[in-house]
């Protein structure tokens, strides 16, 4: 096969995917509505109680913090691989996609 029937085989492939992807306009607008209406019922109830004094304080890391957390996770690589692989078997259970998150926040 020559160069230019690979380029335009891969050219007529991408733009297949493209072509069969029809506007989700519709979809996009109905659910802005549901979102705007989400928010507007929840700010109208107002706070959900006040905040703490600890909400307040800001803590921001240091050279030195971050310095002595990369330290740590490099001297314990077994650790930190384990809190990965949890971290990413938490978020699978999660079910996490787009359609979840908006369905549980406008439920």
């Amino acid at each position: 096969m020559t160069k230019a029937f690979i380029l335009a085989a891969a050219a007529v492939a991408v733009t297949a995917g493209i072509a069969q992807a029809g506007p989700c306009e519709a979809q996009i607008g109905a659910t802005q509505k549901r979102i705007d209406a989400w928010l507007e019922a929840n700010a109208k109830r107002g706070p959900v109680g006040p905040q703490s004094t600890a909400a307040q304080l800001h803590r921001q890391p240091t050279p030195q913090s971050l310095a002595a957390a990369f330290d740590f996770v490099w001297e314990n690589r077994g650790e930190t691989e384990a809190w990965g692989h949890a971290g990413r078997a938490r978020y699978e259970s999660l079910n996490l996609s787009w359609t979840n998150v908006i369905q549980k926040l406008l439920a």
